[in-house]
């Protein structure tokens, strides 16, 4: 595995590792020496913020559910129950996205996350 292989598989186990940081990092430094290292650490980036954006939306509502279920007891609802099934199939698919992404990138293929909002620009088009 060369250098430039190792750099752009990086940001992709940084969802397991440093989250947004590490392929931060490796863009702004690794990323200006490789195009193929740039793309991967801006696909990587920009699927962990998109991916950190729905996470958090899903604690808020947690807490909102469970703060309007409450009951006078103290006690809270099984409803409670429906975000923390639906984060972890979230987190799941995360991860399973991610470890695509570095085995697709160990391979050389310039690939993009299917489900990505584009919040950094950097990366090559799959037409480009």
């Amino acid at each position: 595995m060369s250098t430039g292989s190792v750099m752009s598989v990086l940001p992709h186990v940084g969802f397991f590792v440093l989250s947004v940081v590490l392929p931060l990092v490796i863009r702004q430094t690794e990323g200006k020496k490789s195009e193929f290292v740039r793309h991967h650490s801006t696909e990587a980036l920009n699927f962990q913020l998109t991916f950190l954006a729905v996470w958090l939306s899903g604690f808020i509502a947690i807490v909102t559910i469970a703060v309007t279920t409450s009951a006078p007891d103290g006690s809270v609802s099984a409803f409670i129950a429906l975000p923390f099934v639906l984060m972890f199939g979230i987190f799941a698919g995360g991860a399973a996205m991610s470890i695509v992404g570095a085995v697709r990138a160990n391979r050389g293929e310039w690939w993009r996350y299917p489900l990505s909002i584009r919040f950094v620009p950097g990366a090559r088009g799959p037409h480009e």
